[in-house]
């Protein structure tokens, strides 16, 4: 069993993390270039710091979930 679940980690969850970590990053550095490229409109860079907000939220969420993952698969001794 733990050898099943040592080898969903490594194939599907790894990649899904490391895939939703780079959509956060991606976010937060498409909010941080709104931001300097709206200097004058408030409007557009209070949207581009919701952008940048959520992409630090999204990377925290990841490493969280990335630490759970490790400490749940240390606990139960998962292959992999």
């Amino acid at each position: 069993m733990s050898e099943l679940l040592g080898k969903i980690k490594i194939e599907i969850l790894n990649p899904l993390i490391g895939l939703i970590g780079a959509a956060g990053l991606a976010l937060f550095i498409w909010g941080v270039s709104m931001y300097i490229y709206h200097v004058d409109s408030p409007a557009d860079r209070e949207k581009a710091r919701q952008h940048m907000i959520y992409g630090v939220i999204g990377l925290a969420i990841m490493v969280c979930v990335f630490g759970i993952l490790n400490v749940v698969c240390a606990t139960i001794k998962c292959q992999g």
